[in-house]
Formats: C-alpha cells, sequence, structure tokens
C-alpha cells in the first residue's frame, strides 16, 4: 500500500478510533518515508495519535520535524496544529513556559485556521496551564474560547466538559455571577451528559451552595446521590462530606468519608484537609490533628514552586515583545520615510537645478542669437547704404537694379523690424528665406559687386571663375568664411569647391579669403 494512502487512513480514523488509527501508523518507520512531507505529516499525525490514546510523550523528536516542515510550507491548520502538540510535549515535560510559548505561536493562526476542534484544543490546553500555575483569572478566557471553538465544531461532549471546566475555574475564583450562568447553559444539555461529565456538574454546584450557603444545597445533594445510586462509587465523597459538615450533619459527613475509603485507596491532599475539618466538628481534635499534619506533610513542594513560575506573565511578555517590535517597525518606517523625504528633496533640487541649468542655457543662446542678430542689422544697415548709393548710378542694367532694389526691400523691412520690434521673426525669416535660396542670393551678390567693384569681377572672370564661383568669392569678401559660406548655401563638403577656385586664382599658402580681400582693395 502507498503511504499517501496509509496517512490518509491514519488520518480518517484519527478522531473515533485513534487507537486503530495509532496502529496503521506503526506499520510505518519514520526512516523510510521518501520526502519530507511525508515525514512531516507522519510525525504530526503519530503525536496526535499518541495523544488521543493517552501515551504521554516527553520527547520532541516528532514533533520538531513536524513543526520545521509546517511553518515553512504548511498551512495554517498545519500550522497551528505542529505548535499546539509541540506544547504538549513540553506542558508533559514539566516545561509549562515553554509550552505556553507554542500555544502562543499556535494562536496567531487561529483567524486563518478552518479546524474549530483543533482550535478549542488548543485554548483547553492554555486553560490547563493557567489552571496548573493557580492563575484562575487567566485560565477564564481560554476556558470560554475553548467551550466556544467546541460548539462551533459541533461537538457536543467537548462543549460540554469544557463548561463544565469553566465553572470550577469560576468556583474557584469566586466568580459567582458568571457562574450561575455558565449552569444554566449547562443544564441545556443535561440529556446529553455521560455520569462523569454529569457528576462534575453536580460537585461544582454543590461547591457553589456550600460557598453562598444556598438554601437549595439539601435538594442538590439529594439530587446527585439519586442520579448515582446505581453508580455511588463514582460519588465524589470528600464534597458530600464537606458539605454535610456546612448543614451540620456531622454524622452523614463522617459517612461519607468512610463511603471514600471504600472506594479509595489512594488519597487526595483535599480528603485530608476536609477530613481534618469534619472531625475537628465533631470535637474528636486528636483525628483532626492527625489528618491536618497528613494534608501539610503531602503539600507538593513542586506546586510552591508554581506559584513562582514566570509562566503565568508569559503572556505578558509575549505582548511587551510584539509592542517593542511594534515601535521598532515604527521606527524603521519613519526611518525609511526620512531617507525617501531626503531622496525626494535631492532629486527635486537635481531637477530645480537641472531646470535652471537649461534655463541659463536658454537665456545663454538667446543672448547669443541676440549679439549674432545685432550684428546681422549692423551688417544690413551697412549693406543698405552701400546699395542705395549704388542704386544712383546710371550705369546699371535693368536686371541689376531690380536685383538690389528686391534685397533692399528685404533689408529695409529687417531694419525696421529690429528698430521697432514688430515683425522681427517674420523679417528674419523673410532674410533667411531670401539668404537660403543660393543661386538667388550668390546672384544678387555678384551682380552687386559688378557695380561696385567692376574690374574685381573683370579679374575673376578672366582667371576663368564660374558666375557661381564669383558669386562666392563675392561672400568672401563681405567678410564670411568657408563654414559660413558653407551653411548659408546648405552646402556639404565645401572645401572641395573653394579648393577649385584657389587653383584658378592660383592661391599658396594664404588664405583664400585674406587672398581675395587684398585683391578687392587692390583693383578698386
Amino acid at each position: 500500500m502507498q503511504t499517501d494512502i496509509i496517512l490518509d487512513k491514519a488520518a480518517e480514523l484519527m478522531e473515533m478510533n485513534p487507537d486503530s488509527s495509532l496502529s496503521i501508523l506503526n506499520t510505518l518507520k519514520l526512516d523510510s518515508l521518501p520526502t519530507n512531507e511525508e515525514k512531516a505529516r507522519y510525525a504530526l499525525l503519530k503525536s496526535m495519535a499518541l495523544d488521543k490514546n493517552y501515551i504521554d510523550v516527553t520527547s520532541d523528536s516528532l514533533t520538531s520535524i513536524a513543526l520545521a516542515y509546517y511553518v515553512k510550507y504548511g498551512t495554517p491548520d498545519e500550522i497551528l496544529k505542529a505548535y499546539y502538540y509541540h506544547g504538549k510535549i513540553n506542558a508533559y515535560a514539566g516545561n509549562y513556559e515553554e509550552a505556553m510559548n507554542n500555544y502562543i505561536k499556535a494562536e496567531k493562526y487561529v483567524d486563518n485556521s478552518c479546524d474549530n476542534l483543533a482550535i478549542g484544543r488548543l485554548y483547553n490546553a492554555k486553560m490547563n496551564i493557567y489552571k496548573s500555575i493557580y492563575d484562575l483569572d487567566k485560565a477564564i478566557t481560554p476556558a470560554e474560547l475553548s467551550s466556544y471553538f467546541y460548539l462551533q465544531a459541533k461537538d457536543t461532549i467537548r462543549y460540554i466538559t469544557a463548561l463544565n471546566s469553566l465553572s470550577s475555574i469560576l468556583l474557584a475564583a469566586n466568580n459567582f455571577d458568571s457562574l450561575e450562568k455558565n449552569f444554566n447553559r449547562i443544564k441545556i444539555f443535561e440529556d446529553k451528559m455521560s455520569l462523569s461529565q454529569k457528576n462534575v456538574y453536580f460537585v461544582n454546584k454543590i461547591n457553589y451552595g456550600i460557598a453562598i450557603k444556598d438554601s437549595m444545597l439539601t435538594k442538590n445533594l439529594f439530587e446527585y446521590r439519586y442520579a448515582f445510586k446505581e453508580n455511588e462509587k463514582m460519588i465524589n465523597w470528600v464534597v458530600l462530606a464537606r458539605a454535610y459538615n456546612e448543614l451540620g450533619e456531622n454524622i452523614e459527613a463522617v459517612k461519607a468519608l468512610e463511603e471514600y475509603n471504600k472506594y479509595n485507596k489512594i488519597y487526595e491532599d483535599i480528603y485530608y484537609y476536609y477530613a481534618s475539618e469534619v472531625y475537628n466538628s465533631i470535637e474528636d481534635y486528636e483525628k483532626a490533628y492527625k489528618y491536618l499534619k497528613h494534608y501539610q506533610n503531602n503539600l507538593s513542594k513542586e506546586n510552591l514552586k508554581l506559584f513562582k513560575s514566570d509562566t503565568k506573565f508569559l503572556e505578558e511578555k509575549y505582548h511587551f515583545e510584539n509592542e517593542r517590535l511594534k515601535q521598532k517597525y515604527v521606527i524603521i518606517v519613519l526611518g525609511l520615510v526620512v531617507i525617501i523625504i531626503i531622496i525626494l528633496f535631492i532629486l527635486v533640487s537635481f531637477f530645480i537645478k537641472n531646470i535652471l541649468n537649461q534655463r541659463n542655457l536658454k537665456l545663454k543662446e538667446l543672448k547669443e542669437q541676440e549679439l549674432k542678430l545685432k550684428n546681422e542689422y549692423e551688417k544690413a544697415i551697412i549693406e543698405k547704404n552701400k546699395l542705395r548709393s549704388l542704386l544712383s548710378s546710371s550705369k546699371l542694367t535693368k536686371d541689376t537694379r531690380a536685383v538690389i532694389e528686391e534685397r533692399m526691400e528685404i533689408l529695409n523691412s529687417f531694419i525696421v523690424s529690429g528698430i521697432s520690434g514688430v515683425n522681427m521673426e517674420k523679417s528674419l525669416l523673410q532674410l533667411k528665406n531670401y539668404l537660403n535660396d543660393s543661386e538667388k542670393f550668390i546672384y544678387s551678390t555678384k551682380m552687386s559687386f559688378e557695380v561696385t567693384h567692376p574690374k574685381f569681377i573683370a579679374y575673376l572672370l578672366k582667371s576663368g571663375l564660374s558666375e557661381w564661383e564669383i558669386g562666392c568669392c563675392c561672400l568672401y569678401c563681405v567678410g564670411l568664411n568657408g563654414s559660413e559660406i558653407s551653411t548659408f548655401l546648405n552646402i556639404k563638403y565645401f572645401y572641395k569647391r573653394s579648393s577649385i577656385i584657389r587653383k584658378k586664382l592660383n592661391v599658396q599658402s594664404i588664405n583664400i579669403d585674406t587672398f581675395l580681400l587684398n585683391k578687392l582693395q587692390e583693383l578698386s
């Protein structure tokens, strides 16, 4: 049979037939299981089976395996159970503090767990720890929670048992108002109680009657004895002795102690205490003293240690640690917020600085453009004045005059815009378009020079330059360099054409623009 089928069967039988479940699990060996998942499941199921068969194990060899795996890979139900059974191992070993530590860790998974029965057991275990160390006030809440989750699981037997445990705690804590309400909750299920549950129910009611000196105490005693007339050995004769002694029925009290002696060979500490009270009431001081000495001698030193145990403060320590971690988390979060704010401040500062740098660059560009525009403006005025003087010459041809007038019109528009500041961009664009029309620009420049410097133009024609090349020479003479001519005319590799001009003019070691300017002055 496959391992997972065996484990499934053991899990199926766990609640109703835990002995059969344990027998099935005993057919497997932990070391032979192939995967960590199967080992963890086996370890958890066997821990459950041992617990349900009342086999108290103090070694955590199984629960440690289950806990190590399920904390990493388990569902909330599996993690809760792993912590719970690991805690029970510590409780069996008497290490209540470590047991409670595991129960508290298991409790963190309650909200996401679907197994109400397991949750009920967890709170029942917490209640038992507090009862063991006599911290009854702290035992009340887990006892109530235990009964609640058993009811949610529709487990009536465990629900009644949990309510009986709660009654015992409330009685010991003198919380009588809550105790009466709890009795009413139990009474609803009176017909579903087992004999042992009825026994606890009646004993709690009788002890309550003694505590408050209830007039119904005699009636409760009668009902108790009548309910167990066929099972007298189950009766708590010590409580009956105490009740009869409280009612002043000393003979019945002594008989009750004798009945206890008949059915019990092991004497509880409480027996010696109430026997001392009964015999003291009938003035048998010798027996009263003897039983009191027995009671004092049997007080467990271990119980005295429990009063000093730190376990009762474990939940406070746990919550204190939780608060400390929360504060630490808040400090970390605040630190991160501060760091984020600093980073944002740096980024914003960098962003603003970048904007300012871009703005400064733009201002610089604008100033440069303004300076360039100013230069262009000054050049335009000089050229306009020259062109105006040219128009007065009678030697101009009709075509030359038309080119000069067109150029003057554009220059005039540009100059007027510069003075008024109106339509500056439009005039500049018009000028740029005119300059960008390379053929027209070169032609108009050449025509201007034919009028103003005819000898210079004649020299260029004699050197074999084409009209376009003569126009380029004229541009050199108006102050442009090769790079600027290349830009104005939108010509790549202008230096190649410039070198052709140099050869035709037989220019050797001197710059061509210098050569042409010298030649212009020489021939003017």
